[in-house]
């Protein structure tokens, strides 16, 4: 499994706006091939606006292939409306995982 990590420093009150279109974003990604799911870490506290985005593949593969179809592309320019800058992004394996989710 792979992760794509995206550090976005958002806009202050953006937050809510932010969620809403990472959620319309869910929907093209869960299309995707290989598409596991995401995680969103909201900021550390008032004095802290960056927030992660974490998003799960099978496969480097299919995290490559997210970046052909536009599926990054796309998210980019959702994501810059409600950020300071462009998003920092790594890409890394992931060496263990587990999700208890209730």
């Amino acid at each position: 499994m792979y992760a794509r990590v995206w550090r976005v420093r958002m806009l202050s009150g953006k937050t809510d706006e932010f969620k809403a279109a990472l959620q319309g974003l869910t929907e093209q990604a869960k299309r995707q091939p290989g598409y596991r799911g995401f995680l969103l870490l909201g900021p550390a506290g008032e004095d802290a606006p960056d927030t992660t985005i974490i998003s799960l593949w099978d496969s480097f593969e299919s995290m490559r292939e997210s970046e052909r179809n536009l599926l990054v592309t796309q998210a980019l320019a959702h994501l810059y409306r409600f950020s300071d800058g462009m998003p920092h992004i790594l890409e890394r394996p992931v060496l263990a995982a587990f999700f208890r989710i209730e």
